[in-house]
């Protein structure tokens, strides 16, 4: 079965409501459910997708400053006792490539969905993506408060 290049999902309800209004009656009927179901599953879908995609992005989010932390923490068994201008300089390059990368996998794909006029799928994701931090968060607390 070839895709039509030119279709499109309705993206509203008034654009499936005007897809309706403009067959039959009886058929305009018949379409309009069958379109707000699928409508509705369509959306359902892409709300799941933004949640799963978030999640991947928080899981790089924690994964980074997972490796950096544990840089830093081993920062004098793995480079010595510095004491040069060359380590203060490391970090806080090391602190500006860490603001760009995880502010990139938080407000990246925000950001570009926002520019592209869907701007409640921007605040889903950003909201998904913060909250999977904070989920991560509890989870590092409770295992602190286990240790």
């Amino acid at each position: 079965m070839k895709k039509n290049k030119n279709f499109s999902y309705p993206q509203t309800l008034a654009e499936i409501a005007s897809l309706a209004k403009s067959s039959a009656s009886h058929q305009a009927s018949l379409l309009y459910k069958s379109a707000l179901i699928v409508f509705n599953l369509y959306k359902s879908m892409k709300k799941s997708e933004y949640i799963l995609k978030s999640f991947i992005n928080a899981l790089g989010v924690f994964v980074y400053t997972s490796a950096v932390s544990l840089l830093l923490f081993n920062g004098q068994i793995i480079f010595g006792k510095e004491s040069s201008f060359l380590m203060p300089l490391f970090l806080l390059l090391l602190f500006i490539i860490s603001a760009s990368i995880t502010g990139l996998l938080v407000l990246g794909k925000p950001i570009h969905l926002y520019l592209s006029n869907l701007k409640k799928e921007a605040f889903l994701f950003l909201f998904s993506t913060l909250a999977w931090l904070v989920f991560f968060i509890v989870i590092i607390v409770a295992v602190l408060l286990l240790l």
